[in-house]
């Protein structure tokens, strides 16, 4: 066990224990508790990391953006929640220039939050103009989510890319 995994146990400790003295009426839910823990991780390594990464892909000539979102519980209409999520959607050079909705037609990769399963699940789309697909590259806990798994999953997608295109 890592100090930073003693600390994130501490921080989930005090965080309870304050709630209880400070009379709260109920503690953060196990869900509650996953989702907080992927806002966290997903700002201070899945984010970073694949920004270093876009980085290097602008250096040769391509580009990218990112969409997130938060955890959205059912409403109104919608009897399902919306997973909090990030997606990075990657333009390569060799691409048409992007049009308005055509992001789902494009290569992208993206950490989504699965709330009952309280997982993370992992999809890469390696869509291109000639095709391509995308898939569920499996599931992991949200303290699995470290800089070197992000970099490897988007070096898998890339490798996937250069198939195509070879």
């Amino acid at each position: 066990m890592s100090n930073d995994d003693l600390d994130d146990l501490l921080n989930r400790f005090d965080s309870r224990h304050k709630k209880v003295t400070e009379g709260a009426a109920e503690d953060m839910s196990d869900e509650e508790l996953f989702l907080a823990d992927f806002e966290k991780q997903r700002a201070s390594d899945i984010r970073p990391t694949l920004e270093a990464l876009g980085k290097k892909l602008r250096e040769r000539g391509h580009d990218y953006a990112f969409r997130e979102a938060q955890f959205q519980k059912p409403r109104g209409s919608r009897t399902q929640p919306d997973e909090a999520y990030i997606r990075m959607q990657i333009y390569l050079v060799n691409e048409p220039k992007p049009e308005a909705g055509d992001d789902d037609r494009r290569c992208y990769i993206m950490f989504r939050t699965n709330h009952k399963t309280k997982m993370v699940e992992m999809i890469a789309s390696d869509l291109t103009a000639t095709g391509g697909e995308v898939t569920k590259e499996g599931s992991c806990q949200v303290n699995q989510l470290t800089k070197m798994f992000v970099q490897e999953k988007f070096v898998h997608l890339f490798r996937r890319l250069s198939k195509k295109v070879g």
